[in-house]
Protein backbone atom coordinates (compact mmCIF):
# COMPACT_ATOMS: atom_id res chain seq x y z
CA UNK A 1 0.00 0.00 0.00
CA UNK A 2 1.05 3.55 -0.71
CA UNK A 3 1.72 6.30 1.86
CA UNK A 4 -1.28 8.23 0.34
CA UNK A 5 -3.48 5.43 0.58
CA UNK A 6 -3.21 5.03 4.03
CA UNK A 7 -3.60 8.22 4.87
CA UNK A 8 -7.12 8.37 2.53
CA UNK A 9 -8.19 5.26 4.69
CA UNK A 10 -6.88 6.77 8.12
CA UNK A 11 -9.28 9.67 7.43
CA UNK A 12 -11.92 7.58 6.36
CA UNK A 13 -11.85 5.92 9.93
CA UNK A 14 -11.43 9.21 11.83
CA UNK A 15 -14.11 10.69 10.10
CA UNK A 16 -16.36 7.47 10.85
CA UNK A 17 -15.39 7.51 14.52
CA UNK A 18 -15.93 11.36 14.88
CA UNK A 19 -19.98 10.22 13.16
CA UNK A 20 -20.31 7.24 15.73
CA UNK A 21 -19.54 9.94 18.32
CA UNK A 22 -21.60 12.15 17.91
CA UNK A 23 -24.71 9.87 17.02
CA UNK A 24 -24.19 8.45 20.39
CA UNK A 25 -24.10 11.33 22.36
CA UNK A 26 -27.31 12.49 20.41
CA UNK A 27 -28.73 9.29 21.29
CA UNK A 28 -27.88 9.63 25.26
CA UNK A 29 -29.28 13.25 24.53
CA UNK A 30 -32.73 12.25 23.12
CA UNK A 31 -32.97 9.42 25.64
CA UNK A 32 -31.81 11.76 28.70
CA UNK A 33 -34.66 14.49 27.76
CA UNK A 34 -37.26 11.55 27.12
CA UNK A 35 -36.63 10.26 30.88
CA UNK A 36 -36.05 13.67 32.91
CA UNK A 37 -38.49 15.64 30.96
CA UNK A 38 -35.68 18.07 29.82
CA UNK A 39 -35.99 21.52 30.70
CA UNK A 40 -39.66 22.23 30.90
CA UNK A 41 -39.84 19.75 33.89
CA UNK A 42 -37.42 21.28 35.94
CA UNK A 43 -38.83 24.30 35.33
CA UNK A 44 -41.98 23.58 36.40
CA UNK A 45 -40.29 21.73 40.15
CA UNK A 46 -39.38 24.73 40.82
CA UNK A 47 -42.75 26.37 40.39
CA UNK A 48 -44.28 27.07 43.43
CA UNK A 49 -47.57 26.25 42.25
CA UNK A 50 -48.56 23.38 45.06
CA UNK A 51 -51.43 21.10 45.23
CA UNK A 52 -52.83 17.72 46.57
CA UNK A 53 -52.61 14.55 44.13
CA UNK A 54 -54.26 11.33 44.98
CA UNK A 55 -52.74 8.36 43.71
CA UNK A 56 -55.42 6.40 41.56
CA UNK A 57 -53.12 4.00 39.92
CA UNK A 58 -49.28 3.09 39.37
CA UNK A 59 -47.79 1.21 36.65
CA UNK A 60 -44.23 0.22 35.86
CA UNK A 61 -42.61 1.93 32.57
CA UNK A 62 -39.85 -0.43 32.19
CA UNK A 63 -36.97 2.13 33.09
CA UNK A 64 -34.59 2.45 35.68
CA UNK A 65 -32.20 4.88 36.25
CA UNK A 66 -29.72 4.75 39.07
CA UNK A 67 -31.36 1.94 39.87
CA UNK A 68 -34.35 3.70 40.60
CA UNK A 69 -37.67 2.37 38.54
CA UNK A 70 -39.62 5.03 36.61
CA UNK A 71 -43.11 4.43 37.64
CA UNK A 72 -46.50 6.22 35.57
CA UNK A 73 -48.95 7.48 37.75
CA UNK A 74 -52.50 8.00 37.35
CA UNK A 75 -53.01 11.22 39.81
CA UNK A 76 -55.98 13.02 40.67
CA UNK A 77 -55.11 16.43 41.41
CA UNK A 78 -57.09 18.72 43.97
CA UNK A 79 -56.20 22.07 43.88
CA UNK A 80 -57.60 25.59 44.94
CA UNK A 81 -59.51 27.66 42.38
CA UNK A 82 -59.42 24.33 40.23
CA UNK A 83 -62.39 21.09 39.88
CA UNK A 84 -60.46 18.28 40.50
CA UNK A 85 -58.93 16.61 37.67
CA UNK A 86 -57.00 13.59 37.05
CA UNK A 87 -53.81 13.49 34.69
CA UNK A 88 -51.15 10.37 33.85
CA UNK A 89 -47.52 11.43 34.68
CA UNK A 90 -43.92 9.49 34.47
CA UNK A 91 -41.68 10.07 37.23
CA UNK A 92 -38.79 8.49 38.50
CA UNK A 93 -39.08 7.31 42.54
CA UNK A 94 -36.37 5.77 44.95
CA UNK A 95 -36.68 2.80 45.58
CA UNK A 96 -37.00 3.60 49.35
CA UNK A 97 -40.24 5.49 48.34
CA UNK A 98 -41.73 3.25 46.22
CA UNK A 99 -43.98 1.57 49.75
CA UNK A 100 -44.96 5.22 50.35
CA UNK A 101 -45.74 5.98 46.59
CA UNK A 102 -48.84 3.74 46.03
CA UNK A 103 -52.57 4.07 44.80
CA UNK A 104 -54.51 5.44 47.40
CA UNK A 105 -51.91 7.56 48.88
CA UNK A 106 -52.34 11.37 48.73
CA UNK A 107 -48.79 13.18 47.97
CA UNK A 108 -47.93 17.10 46.88
CA UNK A 109 -47.35 17.89 43.69
CA UNK A 110 -46.45 20.51 41.61
CA UNK A 111 -48.35 21.75 38.27
CA UNK A 112 -48.54 24.69 35.90
CA UNK A 113 -51.06 27.10 36.11
CA UNK A 114 -50.82 27.60 31.80
CA UNK A 115 -51.82 24.08 31.47
CA UNK A 116 -52.77 21.92 34.76
CA UNK A 117 -52.30 18.84 32.90
CA UNK A 118 -48.52 18.87 33.49
CA UNK A 119 -47.69 17.92 36.99
CA UNK A 120 -44.10 16.67 38.89
CA UNK A 121 -44.03 15.22 42.28
CA UNK A 122 -43.34 17.15 44.67
CA UNK A 123 -41.22 14.64 47.23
Amino acid sequence: MSTEHLINTSIVISMLSIGIIAITFLIMFVMRRGVFGGVAHQQLRRTKITAQAKIVRMWETGIMVNKNPQVGLLLEVMSEGHTTYQTEIKSIISRLYIPQIQPGVTVPVRYDPMDPQKVVLAL
